[in-house]
């Protein structure tokens, strides 16, 4: 007998299967970065529609969502996947309901990271806010890595990701952050020097996103960009002059016969005689040749100016001469500026708001007061806590960040700033932060602000455990697809454990095709051993007992795993890579001490004070006072 399926009767079903789904998919999303869902819901026909990648699944019953949570972990791989009883996102998923609910052409869309966007069908998204000049939305700037035989990307840069705010006429707004944060790369995205990947940007009310270069041309007068190196930024074999003149007749500024009155009006605004028009840029100074920039770039007349550190390249009392400048020049003409720094002081002194940034992402946004008296996120305060302070007698509390930035290609998952923050708590682990209002005109992106994720920790922290255990098994899964990897593991763990019991012996470990060849050193009798599986292994584990090389055929793992895969790694790559198993006088350890230039049967007895050791990461750095074996190049 067939079991009857109970389909949705009335808007209540609907609602608690809807909390469920997008519970559900979020919690998978916290797995799966990659994931894109879009809901939409339709009461009149008591219904949910799940689209993923152009294909529709339609929701009629509970079983119908039973049905499409188990394909997707099944697609997924996801097997140890849990589901808590308590709904994570309830607060938002009751409000996406709300919404969808009124509007059947409203939709959630699901992302990886647990991120959850409602599209209001109501809502003009491409309607810009009148009080902007320049306005962003959602930004986005990725640089294609690799790309596969049929030319699409494998793998991105993610120089900008979801930047969004807005600049008044005549105010600036500072963008900070360290040295690879997407700075630059923002501000030539909106200039759309770099094209959008994704989002928009709209200047003075129109949507600039997709215009073509012809269309750029017309607005290249009104906004400008100043470069930050006043020295590469200037064409050595034209006059100043004719630097700035170039855009003046190229867009038609002035009639021909008022173009030279013109330049040199502009050169004297900003402080250059009128007698350095004939010059070239070597015969000026670094400030000097600032100027020169500014001029060319205030020589069209823009409305705005993106400004990329303007003032990295001089020395502290032009810095100041500089800034100064820019500021008589925005109240003169009244310029927008779009000021890119890592000098906080000169930010504080210049902008009207801030935005700090952070691998691409909008860590905190805030007037510019505000965010300098109450940095509320982790990256802030250690930023502010480096500024100095003009006061020989006051303590500075400094904030040290351990650790270098993630790489923009492979980011962390969860909080981007998690590996490097000291608050760093279990979701941040797993969970995107959402950028949000905490109070007026102050945003931040951190999980300590927001409190229906502090409600919930425990259940953030149970899932962050399932999600290690998750990637634990599939790279192991990984690893047991190459049984050679394994029996390298093996082989290794032995060796090192061998060199532990006995004090003088050495191993030389090369990898040829299928076979793993061992050289045994500093024995009676110097041995060769070519291991091709688990029986050759055995084998020489029961030589090495017969010889009194050590009391126990049982392998502990000694040695770090990932070092090892990571020797793996290099030497399948490379039929020359060796490496040395010897006996430190502290511990245990592998060392590599020969490339793809060394051959293993050249290496000799001679020693020198310096050799590798691993440190707590599994990477390998150098360490004096050891005497290990060194490579002699093969003789002709």
């Amino acid at each position: 007998m067939e079991e009857q399926i109970h389909v949705f009767t009335n808007h209540d079903e609907v609602k608690e299967i809807f909390i469920q789904l997008v519970d559900s998919l979020s919690v998978i999303g916290l797995y799966d970065k990659t994931i894109q869902y879009n809901i939409q819901i339709n009461l009149d026909e008591l219904k949910i529609i799940v689209t993923e990648k152009k294909k529709k699944i339609e929701i009629h019953s509970e079983t119908d969502y039973f049905n499409l949570k188990e394909s997707i972990l099944f697609n997924k791989q996801l097997s140890y996947i849990n589901f808590s009883n308590v709904i994570l996102f309830k607060d938002k998923i009751e409000n996406a309901y709300q919404i969808l609910s009124l509007n059947k052409e409203s939709h959630l869309l699901i992302e990886g990271m647990g991120k959850l966007t409602i599209f209001n069908a109501n809502d003009d998204n491409n309607k810009a806010d009148n009080k902007y000049i320049l306005e962003v939305r959602n930004l986005k700037k990725y640089f294609p890595l690799q790309k596969n035989v049929f030319g699409k990307a494998r793998a991105y840069l993610r120089a900008v990701d979801n930047v969004t705010f807005g600049v008044e006429k005549g105010k600036t707004i500072g963008v900070v952050g360290e040295s690879g944060c997407g700075k630059t790369t923002l501000g030539r995205t909106i200039l759309k020097l770099y094209d959008i990947t994704g989002g928009k940007v709209f200047f003075e009310g129109n949507d600039i996103t997709d215009y073509k270069k012809n269309e750029m041309r017309k607005l290249r007068t009104s906004m400008q960009l100043i470069f930050q190196d006043p020295y590469s930024s200037l064409p050595p074999r034209m006059t100043i002059g004719s630097i700035i003149e170039e855009a003046v007749k190229v867009h038609k500024i002035v009639p021909k016969d008022q173009i030279k009155s013109h330049v040199q009006a502009i050169m004297k605004q900003c402080g250059l005689q009128p007698q350095y028009y004939d010059r070239y840029p070597h015969e000026f100074s670094g400030g000097q040749r600032q100027r020169i920039c500014i001029a060319r770039a205030l020589a069209v007349n823009p409305k705005l100016v993106i400004c990329d550190e303007p003032v990295s390249a001089l020395d502290v009392s032009i810095q100041a001469q500089i800034i100064n400048l820019l500021k008589e020049l925005q109240t003169k003409l009244d310029l927008t500026y779009v000021f890119i720094s890592h000098d906080l002081s000169v930010v504080k002194y210049i902008t009207n708001d801030i935005i700090v940034m952070y691998l691409g992402n909008m860590m905190e946004m805030a007037d510019t007061e505000e965010i300098f008296k109450n940095p509320m996120h982790p990256y802030t305060q250690a930023l502010f806590s480096a500024v100095p302070i003009p006061n020989p007698d006051a303590k500075m509390n400094r904030i040290v960040l351990e650790g270098d930035i993630p790489s923009p290609v492979n980011p962390p998952r969860g909080c981007k700033f998690h590996t490097r923050c000291a608050k760093c708590m279990d979701v941040c682990k797993v969970v995107e932060p959402e950028f949000m209002e905490i109070s007026t005109g102050h945003h931040v992106a951190c999980h300590l602000y927001n409190s229906s994720i502090m409600k919930n920790l425990t259940e953030y922290q149970n899932i962050y455990e399932t999600i290690r255990l998750e990637e634990e098994r599939k790279n192991t899964e990984e690893n047991i697809k190459d049984p050679l990897k394994i029996l390298f593991l093996n082989v290794s763990q032995f060796l090192v454990q061998t060199c532990s019991n006995k004090d003088e012996i050495e191993f030389i470990v090369k990898l040829d095709g299928n076979k793993i060849c061992v050289s045994v050193k500093n024995v009676e009798e110097d041995k060769d051993y070519v291991i091709e599986n688990e029986d050759d292994l055995d084998k020489m584990v029961h030589d090495f007992l017969d010889k009194n090389y050590l009391s126990t055929n049982k392998v502990s793992p000694i040695q770090s795993e990932e070092q090892i895969y990571e020797i793996y790694d290099q030497a399948k790559n490379d039929n020359e890579y060796v490496y040395h198993i010897y006996r430190s006088t502290e511990d245990n350890e592998i060392v590599e001490i020969a490339n793809h230039d060394d051959n293993i049967d050249d290496l000799d007895d001679e020693s020198i004070d310096n050799t590798h050791e691993s440190n707590k990461n599994g990477h390998v750095k150098r360490k004096k006072n050891k005497k290990v074996l060194i490579p002699v190049k093969k003789k002709k």
